[in-house]
């Protein structure tokens, strides 16, 4: 069974409006919610700080929480001008905000990750620096990765791609196709801990497995390892 999506039930509509702002809030379960944030006081011509001020805001508050809340501190900002309706709003959206916020109030992006990654049944890494250790181990396995003139960025692929348009091929893009199990093995060899991490964490025999590496110099290179589980469920908004 592949990833299903489980839409939320609806339970109530709340609004705010004053001279300055409207705000409407459609709240689902699970921590779920459609937001629209309008400041009627930045529909004009305004100098100096609020010249370029954001005067609307759209949140869809669903399984995607880091985005959810990237999207909710924007709605903040467009509530600047108006100081009742913003606690108002940061009050009524407590029922999806309060697992993502510290005890001060401000946005947790670790717990928010590690709360979607749980969600969405996956499990990430981004290595900023290899070292010259795991650069060598990589490219004496796999002597198509290692760095050359122009080239930035190596994707593991499962299969050989199709490409209809050879000449059009960018130079600064390479690939190398390893099965899964030789990806899985290559995460082991160079990330051992994120191997039992994610031996742990998900259904290795029903996961897809993306490994991308960036040369940024002769020596100097990060890597990306995400690893997802295929069949899982998961609640979502109703389009």
């Amino acid at each position: 069974m592949p990833r299903k999506g489980i839409k939320v039930k609806y339970l109530r509509t709340e609004r705010f409006r004053n001279k300055k702002s409207v705000i409407k809030i459609d709240f689902y379960e699970h921590g779920m919610a459609e937001v629209h944030v309008e400041c009627k006081a930045c529909w004009g011509c305004w100098k100096g700080r609020w010249r370029n001020h954001d005067n609307f805001s759209y949140i869809p508050f669903d399984e995607c929480k880091l985005e959810s809340m990237f999207d909710y501190l924007k709605a903040l900002k467009v509530l600047d001008r108006d100081k009742v309706g913003r606690r108002w709003f940061i009050r009524k959206m407590r029922h999806c905000t309060g697992r993502f916020l510290k005890s001060d109030g401000r946005f947790d992006y670790e717990e928010t990750k590690r709360i979607e990654s749980g969600i969405l049944h996956y499990s990430g890494i981004y290595v900023p620096a290899l070292s010259e250790s795991q650069l060598a181990l990589l490219t004496t396995e796999y002597p198509r990765t290692a760095y050359r003139d122009k080239l930035r960025w190596v994707y593991f692929l499962e299969e050989e791609p199709e490409v209809r348009y050879p000449r059009s091929f960018d130079p600064r893009m390479t690939y190398t196709v390893l099965s899964f199990e030789e990806k899985l093995e290559l995460v082991k060899e160079l990330l051992p801990d994120f191997h039992r991490q994610i031996m742990k964490e998900r259904a290795i025999d029903d996961c897809t497995l993306s490994i991308d590496l960036r040369w940024d110099g002769p020596t100097e290179a990060n890597l990306r390892v995400f690893v997802s589980d295929n069949t899982y469920e998961f609640y979502t908004l109703p389009v």
